[in-house]
């Protein structure tokens, strides 16, 4: 995925209250509260919003972002942290652990293929 191109993407408006309103393709997305960023309901299912606001958020607060929220969130929001490789640190040590263990597992070798193993046999004309 092109992240800059994602964030190209992105508008904003501010709101009554002097939130910022973010918008992807011009369908609400994430809001700015200063110090935390909400996704819009129903936007928390959506990767692309979702990885919108993680890049935003690593912008905002230099990379040191905690996930709140429910437990589906968060394990999205991690794994796709991992899988586009955004430039985030948890400061929630269980997040951080979880982060790095998503990591790890993209960095792990494809299970091997379905196959039968057995010892070598001897050579030819041998006992």
């Amino acid at each position: 995925m092109d992240k800059d191109a994602l964030l190209a993407r992105i508008s904003r408006e501010v709101q009554g209250d002097n939130s910022v309103l973010y918008k992807l393709d011009a369908e609400p997305a994430f809001v700015d509260r200063g110090s935390r960023l909400e996704m819009v309901q129903g936007a928390g299912q959506e990767d692309e919003k979702v990885i919108a606001a993680l890049l935003t958020a690593a912008q905002f607060y230099r990379g040191r972002i905690e996930l709140t929220g429910s437990d589906e969130f968060k394990a999205k929001a991690i794994e796709l942290i991992a899988q586009h490789q955004i430039n985030v640190e948890m400061k929630n040590p269980a997040q951080q652990m979880l982060l790095d263990d998503a990591r790890n597992a993209l960095k792990q070798p494809p299970v091997t293929l379905d196959a039968i193993h057995g010892d070598t046999p001897p050579p030819y004309g041998g006992p």
